[in-house]
């Protein structure tokens, strides 16, 4: 017997059954065990089967931390024979994110393009995007909803934040701060010198 418990984040629980029947005449006693600390709890809730009784057997645990994929053997004794039942699961990566895009642009620059760069949870993903003033206390919402956007150069530096949701609700968020290296840029003064050369007349 084979019990895939699925894919899911480290701590997550599952909760399974799988059945047991006696296909014999005869009493069937039976005892079940398993050594993984992910498992946390098997349950035979009445050990002695009578002649075509079957019992349901409730397997609950978590998605333990550590290697990607994980199983183990719940080995179940009877005097009608021994069965194995591998349980198995795969542990997702961790979502993460970073932003890519230039640190620094100039006063009125031309929009430029800022990525959202996603590894581990589970696709498809969902994407969305903030802005605002370096220092402001709130973020406007973009309503950009693409893994990436497009923001211009302006007055002050701003700080751009997006927030990713894996196909399993798993969430992750990153910042991104640009420098304007010409805030609050002073007019270009120009100076026109004059000069007179008077004649006095004689």
């Amino acid at each position: 017997l084979d019990i895939n418990v699925g894919q899911n984040y480290a701590g997550s629980s599952f909760d399974q059954y799988f059945t047991i029947e006696n296909i014999g005449t005869g009493t069937l006693n039976a005892t079940i065990s398993e050594n993984a600390s992910w498992i946390t709890g098997i349950s035979l809730s009445h050990p002695s089967l009578s002649a075509e009784e079957s019992v349901e057997i409730q397997l609950t645990g978590f998605f333990p931390s550590g290697s990607t994929e994980f199983s183990t053997t719940v080995s179940i004794t009877s005097n009608g024979g021994s069965e194995n039942v591998n349980v198995h699961g795969t542990l997702i990566t961790p979502l993460s994110l970073y932003i890519s895009g230039p640190s620094y642009m100039t006063y009125k620059e031309s929009p430029k393009t800022f990525t959202a760069n996603v590894s581990g949870g589970v696709t498809p993903y969902t994407y969305h995007w903030y802005s605002r003033t370096l220092g402001a206390p709130y973020w406007d919402d973009f309503n950009i909803t693409t893994s990436s956007m497009q923001h211009g150069g302006g007055v002050s530096s701003f700080e751009l934040r997006c927030v990713v949701t894996d196909a399993q609700g798993a969430t992750a968020e990153a910042t991104h701060t640009v420098e304007n290296s010409n805030e609050n840029p002073e007019p270009i003064k120009k100076f026109i010198e004059l000069t007179t050369n008077d004649k006095k007349s004689t």
